[in-house]
């Protein structure tokens, strides 16, 4: 083969190359860290714990029925990226729930539903404890710079008045010194309503749960949702 055959492939070979190598950062590249981009966004899925006593757990109710499994459908149904975590314990006070912090914790929630002190309204415990404990909860979430919205419960009416007032202040009062949400009265017009309870008149049925959602979590909530 001749010298001047020769240098004329290779220039041919180089500039094929050097196109091609021209293709693959112009258009390759792109397209791959623009795909890369897309899937990390889309594997991204936020936790919401729900971290409370019976009423969050979904007392003497199928799991389905619970307030923290209605919420996640109501979220599917709307597009929100959100997976929520039941973490209920029948019975748990403020102090079982402090107890739990890490358990609430280990799911690496990026906002937390906070819902206990009836049970301490209801063993007549004291509510400046009840207040303290969950001071305590809060300031945990709030140190790692996790969101919490607090579930204020009307507390039994069937009960003596003593102390009921000072229990139900105590979400207010604490969203207050936090700066955090609170949901007024989480079982609104749901409490002694036979139709949307169980028969003691004070667990919520399916209807009630969603009732509290839709019409008390929901309007709280969603301001703290990202889409």
């Amino acid at each position: 083969m001749k010298v001047s055959t020769l240098v004329f492939i290779c220039i041919a070979v180089l500039v094929l190359l050097g196109g091609a190598f021209a293709y693959y950062i112009t258009f390759v590249v792109p397209q791959e860290s623009k795909k890369t981009t897309t899937t990390a966004g889309e594997v991204r899925t936020r936790r919401i714990v729900a971290f409370g006593d019976s009423l969050t757990y979904g007392y003497n109710l199928p799991i389905t029925d619970s307030y923290p499994n209605q919420l996640q459908e109501k979220l599917n149904t709307l597009g929100y990226n959100y997976k929520v975590i039941n973490v209920g314990v029948n019975g748990d006070t403020t102090a079982n729930g402090l107890a739990r912090v890490e358990e609430a914790f280990s799911f690496e929630p990026d906002l937390v539903l906070l819902e206990f002190g009836a049970n301490d309204f209801l063993r007549s415990q004291s509510p400046e404890l009840a207040q303290q404990n969950l001071d305590k909860i809060i300031k945990a979430f709030d140190d790692k710079n996790v969101k919490v919205i607090l579930l204020n419960i009307e507390q039994n009416p069937l009960l003596p008045l003593q102390n009921r007032e000072r229990f139900q202040q105590i979400m207010p009062d604490l969203g207050k010194k936090y700066g955090v949400p609170v949901v007024p009265s989480f079982l609104d017009g749901i409490l002694l309503n036979t139709e949307l309870t169980l028969e003691d008149r004070l667990h919520p049925n399916k209807a009630g749960y969603k009732k509290a959602v839709d019409e008390n979590l929901w309007p709280v909530l969603v301001k703290q949702l990202v889409k």
